[in-house]
Formats: structure tokens, C-alpha cells, sequence
């Protein structure tokens, strides 16, 4: 096993009792699917990672990236849906932009622009993501920066 497959590895086996826990949780409520498909997403962009950083498809290097790629997307933006579903109702929850990010930076992946190749050294991997992945990552940035610009004032005690 290689050690920077460890994390993901323990990431995907920490996964498994959340699904579990939530899947089998009764009533269902609309958090706990969008719950259920950030954990999904999660769950599958680290066992693909696993799968990467062992190099146990050496043929297929640049395809896991690629899908590794979109995994971390769709589980970025699962990941504000899912918080953003506890907004309160008066605050925009900018899902039109957060799936438009997912769109706009799937399609490069698609292409190829996103990662651009894989250098093989010995065992270790080295995916050359380029200057997209800055621009995906600015994106994202911007989901993170709503989030936290909506949730830390609800998170302030007040002192009376």
C-alpha cells in the first residue's frame, strides 16, 4: 500500500457508517438525501483516489484522474448544497452558480485540459492539473466564502 493512498483509504472506510447510519434513518427528510449524495460523491472520489495513488491501473493513470477530477467537483458542490439547505430563508442559496461550476469545469475535464497528464516516477504519481485547476479551485472558493459568510453570524453567541 502506498502511503499517500492511506488517507483517502480511511476517508472511504469512514464513509461507511454514515451511509449506513443514513440510508437506514427514518423519516427521510430532504437534508438527508442531500446528506446521502454528498456522502456518495465523497465516498467515491476517495476509494478512486485509493484506487490512483496505488497505481493498481497503470494503463488507466490519466482516466482515474479524470474522474477523480469530476468526483471532487460534484462532492464540492454536493457539499454547499447540502449546507446551503440549512440557510436561512431569506438568504440565496446560489445553486444556479454552484451547478454552473460544476458544468463549466466538467467540460474542460472532459477535453483533457484537466489534468493534462501524469508523470510517473518510481511509485509515485504526479497529476499536472495546469492553470484550470486554479480556476476551478477560485470557484469553489467562492461557494466556501458564501457559506461562510452566511453561517458564521448565525454562529456568534450574544453576550447579555
Amino acid at each position: 500500500m502506498n502511503i499517500y493512498a492511506f488517507i483517502p483509504l480511511i476517508a472511504t472506510l469512514a464513509y461507511i457508517p454514515l451511509l449506513v447510519s443514513t440510508i437506514v434513518a427514518r423519516p427521510w427528510q430532504q437534508k438527508h438525501l442531500l446528506f446521502l449524495l454528498f456522502l456518495i460523491s465523497a465516498s467515491l472520489w476517495s476509494l478512486v483516489d485509493v484506487l490512483f495513488r496505488n497505481n493498481y491501473f497503470p494503463e488507466h493513470n490519466l482516466l482515474l484522474v479524470h474522474i477523480i477530477v469530476f468526483l471532487f467537483l460534484w462532492m464540492a458542490v454536493q457539499f454547499h448544497v447540502f449546507t446551503s439547505s440549512f440557510y436561512p430563508p431569506n438568504k440565496g442559496r446560489w445553486l444556479p452558480l454552484a451547478y454552473g461550476i460544476l458544468l463549466v469545469f466538467t467540460i474542460p475535464n472532459i477535453l483533457g485540459y484537466i489534468p493534462r497528464e501524469v508523470i510517473v516516477e518510481g511509485d509515485k504519481l504526479y497529476p499536472q492539473y495546469g492553470i484550470v485547476a486554479y480556476l476551478m479551485a477560485a470557484a469553489l472558493l467562492v461557494l466556501l466564502a458564501r457559506n461562510l459568510y452566511v453561517f458564521i453570524p448565525r454562529l456568534k453567541t450574544q453576550d447579555n
